[in-house]
C-alpha cells in the first residue's frame, strides 16, 4: 500500500481520503501507546529516543541501499527540513504533555481544530481561497473546541493549551511540507524528524533512564517504532501530493472514532457530554469544508 502511495506524484481526492485516514489511524495509536507508556513510569524523551532509533537506523539503511552512501540524505532542502524536525519535536512535547494531562477523546476535541487553522494560513500563505460559507464553518467549529474546553480560568486543565500547541505546530509542519513539494523523497522526511528528535532527546533520556521493563512494555515500543514513522511517511506523501491542503486535513476527524475507541478500552476514559456535542460540532464543519472544496474543484476542473 505504502509502494504505491511512494510512486505516486499526485493524488486524486479518493487517494488523499483514503491515505489521510491510514496516517491518522496510525497517529491514534501512537498517541495511545505513549500515554500508556508514561503511565507506566516511562518518561517522554525516553520514549521518542527508544522507538526513534531503530526507526531513523532502518530507513537510512534502506535509502544507502537504493541511492549509496553519499547520497542516501541528498536533499535540496536541508534548511527546510531543519525547521521541520524543530517543530516536529514541538509538537512530540507538546503531545506528550496533552495527553498526560487530558482524556484522549478531550485532546483529539481539541486538535480537531487543525483543520479550521490550516484552512486559515492556507488562504494567506497558499492563496487557496475560501469563501464565506467556509469562514463561517471555522468559526462554528472554533465554537465547537470551545464547547469541548470549556475555559475555566480558576481551574483550567493545562493540557488544552499544551494541545493548542500541538495545533499550531501540526499547521506549521504542513505548511513546511507542502513548501518543500511532491517530488521530495518522502522517506527524508521521516529521516530528517527522527534526527532531530533523537537529538533533542538523547541527554534528557539518558539522564533520566529506564525505568523497569517487562515484555508488555517491549512489544508496545516495537510497535510504537513502526506505526510513528509510518503515520509520518504517509501524511507528509499526502501532503505534499494532494490536490490541496484543504482536500487533506478534514480526515483528521476520523481519528475521533479512534481515539474514543482507545481511550475506552485502554484507559476506561468516558467521554463527557460536552466533548462529544463539542466534536460533532467540529467533525460537522470539518466535513462541510471537505465536500463544498470538493464540489468547487470539480466545477473548476468542468470549466
Amino acid at each position: 500500500m505504502l509502494r504505491a502511495l511512494l510512486l505516486e506524484r499526485h493524488l486524486t481526492h479518493f487517494q488523499a481520503a483514503f491515505y489521510a485516514c491510514f496516517a491518522y489511524l496510525m497517529f491514534s495509536l501512537s498517541d495511545a501507546m505513549g500515554k500508556w507508556l508514561m503511565a507506566e513510569g516511562f518518561d517522554k524523551s525516553t520514549i521518542i529516543v527508544l522507538n526513534s532509533i531503530p526507526a531513523c537506523i532502518a530507513l537510512i539503511a534502506l535509502m544507502a541501499k537504493r541511492h549509496g552512501i553519499k547520497r542516501a540524505l541528498h536533499t535540496r532542502y536541508k534548511f527546510l527540513h531543519l525547521i521541520r524536525a524543530v517543530v516536529l519535536i514541538a509538537i512530540t512535547f507538546f503531545m506528550f504533555q496533552a495527553v498526560k494531562h487530558l482524556p484522549l477523546t478531550d485532546f483529539y476535541g481539541v486538535v480537531f481544530a487543525t483543520p479550521f487553522v490550516v484552512t486559515i494560513g492556507a488562504y494567506f500563505l497558499l492563496k487557496e481561497r475560501a469563501d464565506i460559507r467556509e469562514w463561517l464553518a471555522i468559526i462554528v467549529g472554533f465554537i465547537g473546541v470551545m464547547i469541548v474546553i470549556q475555559p475555566d480560568y480558576n481551574n483550567f486543565n493545562i493540557g488544552y493549551l499544551f494541545a493548542i500547541g500541538v495545533v499550531i505546530s501540526i499547521t506549521a509542519a504542513t505548511f513546511i511540507v507542502r513548501k518543500i513539494g511532491r517530488d521530495e523523497d518522502p522517506y527524508l522526511f521521516v529521516i530528517f524528524g527522527n534526527i532531530g528528535l533523537i537529538a533533542a532527546n538523547m541527554i534528557p533520556a539518558i539522564h533520566i533512564g529506564i525505568p523497569d521493563f517487562n515484555w508488555q512494555h517491549i512489544l508496545v515500543l516495537a510497535v510504537y517504532s513502526f506505526t510513528i514513522p509510518t503515520a509520518v511517511l504517509t501524511m507528509s506523501a499526502v501532503f505534499a501530493r494532494a490536490p490541496s491542503v484543504t482536500s487533506v486535513t478534514p480526515f483528521q476527524y476520523s481519528q475521533i472514532i479512534w481515539g474514543t475507541l482507545f481511550g475506552y478500552f485502554v484507559f476506561n476514559d468516558i467521554p463527557q457530554m460536552n466533548t462529544i456535542i463539542g466534536s460533532v460540532i467540529i467533525i460537522a464543519c470539518g466535513l462541510y469544508v471537505m465536500f463544498h472544496h470538493h464540489s468547487l474543484q470539480k466545477k473548476n476542473n468542468k470549466n
